[in-house]
């Protein structure tokens, strides 16, 4: 059963929490700085409600900016992810570490026959996941041009053959990417910049060619 969400609107018409997106959307769409989010936690959506927008709502703006000033540095306050492809075993594994403790916070793998790209993916994917069902409002940070694609498209393009174990897993990521509404903040790490990704692993295969 889909847990129920709650859509919180702090602009708009009538600025209150809807039990659909539907009634949600159709009182902030012709909002020039709407500003809304979706809980699947009645409780938090009150507080949040409650306590007014600045500190859980972003401007677009802001959100804009950030993107475009890689010279500043990351958000401390955020997830970094990467992943990994072993050439010898075959094997891809993935993690999210929380950029301001260093402390790993989800791994992922190993799974027979992927692609470095494949783990990348799945790496944001199951940390979109950890920041919802955890209730955080905070970044996430990946080197992968690639993935940023696949989840902004919600699917995978690869010519590929995976494992069967990893086939199933892609899927159930991209069913909860269709079956879910997010407002996390997917950001690049500019490595030239910023120096490695925390999250990435020691001698990665960045190689996206197929595997087998």
């Amino acid at each position: 059963m889909e847990r129920q969400k709650f859509h919180v609107a702090r602009s708009g018409k009538k600025p209150t929490i809807y039990d659909t997106w539907a009634n949600c959307r159709g009182q902030i769409i012709e909002t020039d700085d709407p500003k809304f989010k979706m809980f699947t936690n009645g409780n938090m959506a009150e507080k949040v409600f409650g306590e007014g927008p600045w500190k859980y709502f972003k401007k677009r703006g802001e959100r804009k900016q950030r993107q475009l000033e890689p010279n500043r540095p990351p958000t401390m306050n955020s997830v970094a992810v990467g992943g990994t492809f072993d050439p010898n075993t075959r094997e891809i594994k993935y993690r999210a570490v929380d950029l301001d403790t260093g402390e790993i916070v989800l791994e992922g793998g190993p799974f027979k026959d992927g692609t470095n790209n494949i783990a990348e993916f799945l790496a944001v994917v199951e940390a979109l996941i950890y920041c919802a069902e955890n209730q955080l409002d905070v970044p996430i940070y990946t080197d992968s041009v690639t993935a940023m694609s696949w989840l902004r498209d919600k699917t995978v393009r690869t010519k590929c053959l995976l494992g069967s174990e990893l086939s199933f897993v892609v899927w159930d990521a991209i069913e909860w990417l269709n079956r879910h509404n997010w407002d996390t903040e997917i950001l690049k790490w500019h490595t030239n910049i910023w120096g490695e990704n925390p999250a990435n692993f020691t001698g990665s295969d960045h190689s996206s060619e197929c595997n087998r």
